[in-house]
């Protein structure tokens, strides 16, 4: 229901092209997101549960230790390459190179992204369920509200800064 909500908000702020523009780039930050990832939040998880079921605090700490700096590292480099690609990517998704500062912004969201699903993957891993939920939850809740203020502001111009925003509330409720 929350995120309905959020989706017919954000449409009746923006109007249709405004909407299909956030979809444009949200199609870009999941593809961004799935190249720089690398499935390192599906194997962390796993390694998390495998060193926790050793009872090895150490392993634990190590692994979690290697998830994270793993996850900067990614997301460091996926936001380069997002960046170092921004011009062929606006011509090639909106047929024109006005779109390339905005490409290049979505490197911000996109770290902050891959960044928090290590932590997310980190905290499913030590199976501290309801903690997963408090950060999708209280993430997206803080990430939307910020988001639609944005929008209702500088409207098309902040849907970037909104799904900077989503990403980053969720990376801080994750780290918390």
């Amino acid at each position: 229901e929350f995120v309905n909500g959020h989706s017919h908000c954000m449409s009746m702020l923006l109007g249709p092209a405004g909407f299909g523009l956030m979809g444009l780039y949200l199609s870009i930050l999941n593809l961004a997101q799935s190249t720089a990832g690398m499935g390192v939040n599906s194997s962390g998880v796993r390694q998390i549960a495998a060193a926790v079921g050793t009872g090895d605090r150490q392993r634990v700490g190590f692994t979690a230790s290697v998830l994270r700096r793993a996850s900067v590292g990614l997301g460091l480099f996926g936001g380069l390459l997002l960046v170092i690609f921004a011009r062929p990517l606006s011509k090639l998704t909106f047929d024109s190179y006005e779109y390339v500062v905005p490409v290049a912004l979505l490197s911000l969201a996109l770290l902050f992204r891959v960044v928090s699903d290590g932590q997310r993957a980190l905290v499913q891993g030590l199976r501290r369920i309801p903690e997963l939920a408090k950060i999708t939850v209280y993430g997206g809740l803080v990430g939307t509200v910020v988001g639609i203020a944005l929008v209702y502001v500088i409207r098309e111009r902040g849907v970037v800064p909104t799904l900077i925003a989503i990403n980053a509330a969720t990376l801080l409720f994750s780290w918390w």
